[in-house]
């Protein structure tokens, strides 16, 4: 069951998401948002299914910001070296593990790449792809 809070919808339509965007990850139509961004039709004129729909992006942010917390340098536990010269990175924090699979770290080799340096565990997991991200329970 979605909860709905319009003070989360209200705060997505004022954000700089695109209505486009939205029609891609919901089910909503592109001008039906855009309307509702630009208040030609009110919040208070919202159908269910349509605020359902825009709490699944509100609730798919959340999530990010979540696992982005998590990936922050003091949360890094333990590094994995793979022989394809990546690294698999683990995360922990408040009782969540996340593992950044197959970064790229060819100069872990030759020992010029330093996980406790904060900037190089920030540029792996910028670079990570969404398919390398796993939470584990």
């Amino acid at each position: 069951m979605t909860i709905i809070d319009t003070k989360k919808i209200r705060k997505l339509l004022n954000s700089d998401l695109t209505s486009y965007r939205v029609a891609q990850l919901t089910n909503v139509r592109q001008p039906v948002y855009y309307r509702y961004q630009k208040g030609q039709t009110p919040l208070e004129n919202m159908t269910l299914k349509v605020a359902s729909e825009l709490m699944k992006i509100v609730e798919m942010e959340e999530n990010t910001m979540d696992r982005m917390e998590i990936l922050k340098f003091e949360n890094l536990m333990n590094t994995y070296a793979n022989e394809d010269d990546t690294m698999d990175l683990e995360f922990q924090f408040d009782g969540k593990k996340v593992i950044v699979r197959n970064v790229e770290a060819p100069e872990a080799a030759n020992n010029e790449f330093y996980w406790d340096d904060e900037k190089n565990v920030q540029r792996a997991v910028d670079e990570a792809d969404e398919d390398d991200i796993e939470e584990v329970e």
